[in-house]
């Protein structure tokens, strides 16, 4: 009884407005890098990626 209050809560995702992936509330999104209708992290695309150079 000592550690009741300890239990796991269920998650509560959001869609991304962007892309519309399932996210945490209040963090960037995973798949797309977006955060407040604003890109925050580059992504990098298969177009962008140099095959020859390896």
């Amino acid at each position: 009884m000592r550690r009741s209050h300890d239990a796991l809560v269920a998650a509560n995702p959001g869609e991304c407005p962007n892309c519309g992936e399932l996210k945490r509330p209040h963090h960037v999104c995973g798949a797309c890098g977006h955060y407040d209708a604003r890109e925050v992290v580059a992504s990098v695309k298969a177009s962008d990626v140099d095959e020859d150079a390896a």
